[in-house]
């Protein structure tokens, strides 16, 4: 299930509330994608002096454009967030998303069918669209 399909994290307060809606449903695998590092940052703090963590069955996906993303990357909690680059140069080292080719054209293949930002340990580029 993929939370805030459109718009951006907004609080500390909505992490909380998506992490408790992780615990209370451990079957089903939940995601985001968010250019928010700082408030990430913040939240990951928090957990950190609870003794807690992000739940197994919540993903975290960074949007990189421009490596936006490179100094947050240094914090091991980062490193355990997926990446979803933007190739505005259509050069990118990650595995494209098969959803959108090369020309910004829609494929057919959806999220539900493919998964892969679902999944912990993902690397992502998305051509221009």
């Amino acid at each position: 299930f993929r939370f805030h399909t459109s718009g951006e994290l907004e609080s500390i307060e909505q992490l909380r509330l998506y992490a408790q809606i992780c615990k209370d449903n451990d079957e089903v695998v939940f995601y985001i994608y968010t250019k928010a590092f700082e408030l990430l940052k913040q939240w990951f703090d928090e957990l950190s002096a609870n003794g807690e963590s992000v739940p197994e069955n919540f993903v975290i996906n960074l949007s990189m454009w421009k490596n936006n993303v490179d100094e947050y990357l240094k914090d091991e909690r980062f490193a355990k967030c997926n990446i979803f680059e933007y190739d505005e140069e259509k050069n990118s080292s990650f595995a494209h998303c098969p959803a959108i080719d090369k020309n910004g054209h829609e494929t057919g293949v959806t999220c539900a069918m493919c998964r892969k930002c679902m999944r912990r340990g993902s690397k992502t580029a998305v051509y221009p669209h």
